[in-house]
């Protein structure tokens, strides 16, 4: 449970322990049986007895503060720590709290005080620290709640909430290895593990969150969904490819329904290079669903990198004939027919495309690079680049497309300025040896030839194309030319 749990306990507890029915001075009888009160506290003398029932009378009639004086006057005739608790929920009440706190440490100091009424006045201390804003004291109450009551788990959550607060994930962690050594039912249990490794997590300690999943799938259930699925996840940012295999078969196997988890199986074969097992999981697959889109778009996509294009567009063209609406799979043909260099085809397609979905922005930089490439339309290619980036800002792509238009316009300048801009912000390796090779080219027509020197090393270092290399060496003699 969550901290709102534990402040209903302290209401609770308040409003069992005092009842304040008004705000009567006026002075009562003593209504509590003195035989009653003797059997209960024997080491009570009559006077001191006398002041303790008064005092509780006042109290119920909501006098509080009169119940205080009696109280303390019973206090003054015998140090008992059963009297100093009930003037400590006195001043509480009265919002005395800095009072209160003193007269709850000194209830507590005595041993005999039983454990119910210590968990009271703890929970009483608790609102007043957190009143008072006293971190270090509220962990303190909180921890002497859990060692009063070390199978609870409210208490051990509440202390979680409140070092959450300051980040404190390392003594969360210990916290909640603490509570698993603890008696707690399987329920309980899980819901500590699921916690342990979310708090590995935001400390990005992965590994250790794997091994918290896998600890209590080995320990309680090992056919827990859930478990199993963030287990996996783990798995697959780690790129601990083998172990995200060997779980994803066994949750498709325990959850056989749903297409999601063949697709996922499917995609980690083929990220593992196990490229004909994973073809065969897919198409026994899609035998089980039928028309199913993500599967299908798995293996048309497949197709385009097996080469091969007829097949690809058999299932492009079955997705769409689906879902004509599906701007996936439009961008999905014009890249695969450019690829393969049918790129009048692929025009064709974005032509398509941006009739039915003209702010779509992938498309539009996809279709305006094209436009670049064929030398077409190039005003036409700048306004659709344009619209793109203001879609989309930041996006280094983007950016590359509307500096390559300025170059085929022969506006060099502008070219650089949006290039460079790529160059800054790009980080997928295919991405940056465009980026690197189109900035080399506009610096080598700026005859800029040290920074494009750079430029083209940089594209070659992500990926060793002897045309690179050539211009490389050609740049190289230019300098040497020039010095």
């Amino acid at each position: 449970m969550s901290k709102q749990s534990i402040i209903y306990k302290i209401v609770i507890i308040l409003a069992t322990v005092i009842t304040i029915t008004s705000c009567s001075t006026t002075k009562p009888h003593n209504t509590h049986d003195h035989r009653q009160f003797e059997k209960k506290y024997k080491n009570y003398n009559s006077l001191v007895a006398d002041h303790f029932l008064r005092a509780l009378n006042y109290k119920e009639l909501g006098n509080i503060y009169a119940a205080i004086a009696e109280f303390q006057d019973a206090y003054r005739l015998k140090q008992d720590n059963y009297i100093q608790k009930e003037i400590a929920e006195c001043y509480y009440l009265t919002k005395q709290y800095k009072e209160a706190l003193t007269a709850i440490n000194l209830a507590l100091k005595e041993e005999e005080e039983e454990e119910e009424d210590n968990n009271k006045l703890l929970l009483i201390k608790l609102q007043i620290v957190q009143k008072l804003k006293n971190d270090s004291e509220i962990e303190h109450v909180i921890d002497n709640l859990i060692e009063n009551n070390n199978t609870e788990i409210d208490y051990y959550y509440y202390k979680i909430d409140f070092l959450n607060k300051s980040k404190r994930y390392e003594d969360i962690i210990s916290l909640l290895k603490a509570a698993l050594k603890e008696n707690f039912d399987k329920k309980i249990k899980r819901d500590i593990y699921e916690k342990m490794s979310a708090f590995y997590i935001v400390s990005k300690k992965y590994k250790d969150a794997k091994n918290s999943y896998l600890d209590y799938l080995k320990k309680y259930d090992n056919q827990d969904l859930i478990f199993l699925t963030k287990l996996n996840r783990i798995n697959i940012f780690l790129r601990d490819l083998d172990d995200a295999i060997i779980i994803q078969k066994k949750i498709t196997a325990l959850d056989s329904t749903n297409s999601t988890n063949f697709n996922i199986l499917f995609h980690l074969l083929n990220a593992n290079n196990q490229v004909k097992e994973g073809k065969q999981e897919l198409l026994k697959a899609i035998d089980k669903f039928e028309d199913n889109r993500e599967l299908t778009l798995s293996l048309a996509r497949l197709y385009v990198a097996e080469n091969d294009t007829s097949k690809a567009r058999v299932s492009y063209l079955s997705l769409l004939q689906n879902d004509s609406s599906d701007i996936a799979i439009y961008n999905d043909l014009g890249i695969m027919y450019d690829q393969a260099g049918s790129k009048e085809a692929a025009l064709e397609i974005y032509q398509q495309a941006y009739n039915r979905f003209p702010e779509n922005h992938n498309l539009l930089n996809n279709y305006a690079y094209l436009l670049s490439e064929l030398n077409k339309n190039l005003e036409l290619a700048l306004k659709l680049s344009l619209k793109a980036i203001k879609k989309a800002p930041g996006t280094s792509s983007y950016l590359d497309t509307i500096g390559w238009i300025y170059y085929k316009l022969n506006k060099l300048e502008e070219a650089e300025n949006f290039i460079e801009k790529a160059s800054a912000i790009v980080d997928d390796p295919n991405q940056q040896h465009i980026i690197y090779t189109h900035l080399g080219k506009i610096k080598f027509e700026l005859k800029k030839y040290k920074e494009a020197l750079e430029c083209y090393k940089k594209a070659y270092s992500t990926n060793n194309d002897t045309a690179i290399l050539e211009k490389i060496n050609e740049i190289k003699k230019k300098i040497e030319e020039k010095e």
